[in-house]
């Protein structure tokens, strides 16, 4: 007899975006060891890794995104961290010692209450430190200490030593080795000492900052660019073009690593639950906390997503207001699958369940989450209908056929 298979909420809620803090998550099992994870919301765009991802402020055609989201604080706010840094760090600190010592005296050394106290207190005395400067207790101490109060993440930096060490040729007559250009504008270097990388006029967006990704896409990239190169994080037949689109990827955060068992390049299913379109792509980018749907300019659009125009004078321009991106205007049902499982072969196993008929009907009710509704209570409810002919509920035509295309009948 062939296995049922099995659901359970995840009791976190998860994020997308800032519109949405309760995004539900359903660990789904079916036959031969098959797993998912299904979830349902709007997407964020991930520009990460697009050769016109970040650049100077007054770089044109605008960069897609804001220096703040590769690390970057403005003078005007890292000024505000260096007042109140200068003003509360050393007490805190000071602090922080007594309470060290008390808990580590010897004679005479602090009864069980006296140490959960001080324990206590220990954690918010560091607490308090960390939100004076987040880099107080890091070894060696960088350079910047106490005087710059954020760190590059979303664009490739180093420091004018790294760089000047840093050579590529590109092994073609005519082009000469080169060093890193970095951007070493005063406002721009971070606390490590380091500056954003500008990508040459050899790379697909000179003048931009380099965007990195985790990994490559391709083993040929990997093997001819260094990592300060914007190509290395290219596909090899986009590499020439002017503005390349990535192809569809997804970002992974640690949360649902946690949850769902999903790492670096496992596949991600989608369905927009309005007109039934998919698509399948994999996570190349990663990220920290409970999200989810944080996806690439490619997946965005294939998935329904609209370029958005800005007006000026009263005229339509060519200029994409690319800060717009971010906030999808459609709702996807996504399904994860860890262990590196070809969605279409596990969706063909949990098609072989003896309750087969019910997935669809599960991930239809989660399809119509929102905020905090529970996906798997109304299922259940729905199950234990007593009516003789059960409706179905909302989206559920249109995700049965999606789920269907995806492999689930075959």
């Amino acid at each position: 007899m062939a296995e049922p298979f099995t659901y359970k909420a995840c009791p976190t809620r998860f994020q997308c975006g800032s519109e949405n803090s309760h995004v539900q998550l359903i660990n789904l099992m079916g036959p031969n060891g098959t797993k998912a994870t299904a979830y349902s919301c709007s997407m964020n765009v991930d520009v990460d890794g697009e050769p016109q991802a970040y650049g100077p402020p007054d770089m044109q055609p605008t960069p897609r995104d804001s220096l703040q989201d590769a690390g970057w604080l403005r003078p005007e706010k890292n000024l505000e961290k260096k007042v109140a840094y200068d003003a509360k760090f050393t007490a805190a600190m000071q602090r922080l010692t007594d309470l060290t010592e008390r808990l580590q005296a010897k004679n005479p050394p602090p009864d069980h209450a006296t140490k959960l106290a001080l324990d206590k207190d220990i954690k918010a005395a560091k607490k308090e430190l960390h939100a004076l400067n987040p880099y107080y207790a890091e070894k060696p101490e960088p350079i910047n200490n106490g005087k710059v109060f954020w760190h590059w993440y979303g664009v490739c930096a180093m420091t004018e030593e790294q760089a000047r060490r840093a050579t590529h040729d590109e092994g073609i007559r005519g082009i000469p080795a080169r060093h890193p250009e970095l951007d070493i504008r005063p406002d721009l270097v971070d606390v490590h000492g380091k500056y954003p990388v500008i990508q040459s006029k050899y790379e697909p967006g000179p003048g931009y900052y380099v965007s990195p990704l985790p990994t490559s896409f391709s083993a040929e990239t990997k093997r001819k660019y260094p990592e300060w190169d914007q190509r290395y994080f290219l596909p090899e037949d986009v590499v020439s073009s002017n503005d390349p689109v990535q192809p569809p990827f997804g970002a992974l955060s640690s949360g649902l690593t946690h949850v769902a068992g999903v790492h670096l390049r496992d596949q991600v299913f989608a369905i927009n639950r309005d007109t039934g379109t998919t698509l399948t792509f994999p996570f190349m980018d990663k990220g920290n906390g409970n999200k989810v749907a944080e996806c690439s300019l490619s997946a965005f659009l294939q998935l329904g997503g609209k370029e958005v125009f800005i007006k000026r004078h009263g005229k339509r321009t060519t200029e994409k207001d690319r800060r717009h991106w971010d906030n999808s205007k459609f709702e996807l049902l996504y399904l994860t699958f860890p262990r590196l499982q070809s969605p279409r072969q596990a969706l063909r196993s949990f098609a072989s369940a003896s309750n087969a008929d019910d997935l669809p009907v599960l991930l239809s009710f989660l399809a119509g989450t929102r905020g905090t509704a529970d996906a798997v209570a109304a299922f259940e409810q729905w199950q234990n209908s007593k009516l003789p002919s059960k409706p179905n509920p909302p989206y559920f035509n249109i995700i049965e056929r999606a789920l269907r295309v995806g492999g689930f009948d075959s």
